[in-house]
């Protein structure tokens, strides 16, 4: 069984103003509620905090750049940039292959259900529907 994650869980985290309102003002709250995960998941008891709040959640609408795609064609797994462009941090796992292929550096965005993160490297593992991977080419 799958559950939404509620953004009220984020109001139990310490996450530093600074950076959640920076991202508002850009204009991109899923950076903040990003930023706010990545805070609670690295504290001491982020592993207790990922397996109550946020595994098997399915995640509001998250956006990041292509860093890796698996394969380059027809990928079945993409690995995202979401907080700094660059650096992966989040997994996309799609049950079938995808259509085609796209450019390291493209934006995509997504929702996905959490299935399982590390600290070192960060990195969230999200299971994700084709049809809630926004910004692929679709071939009609």
């Amino acid at each position: 069984m799958r559950y939404v994650f509620r953004l009220g869980a984020l109001a139990a985290l310490v996450i530093a103003p600074w950076s959640v309102a920076r991202a508002q003002r850009a204009g991109d709250p899923g950076l903040g509620l990003w930023k706010g995960l990545k805070a609670a998941l690295l504290a001491p008891d982020g592993q207790s905090y990922f397996d109550m709040a946020m595994k098997g959640a399915q995640l509001p609408t998250l956006k990041g750049k292509v860093v890796r795609l698996e394969p380059n064609t027809n990928p079945t797994t993409i690995l995202l940039a979401v907080e700094d462009g660059v650096t992966a941090d989040a997994t996309l796992r799609f049950h079938r292959p995808l259509e085609g292929t796209v450019d390291v550096g493209k934006q995509l965005s997504f929702e996905g259900v959490a299935e399982s993160f590390t600290r070192t490297p960060f990195m969230i593992v999200f299971d994700v529907e084709d049809d809630h991977l926004h910004g692929w080419p679709r071939s009609h």
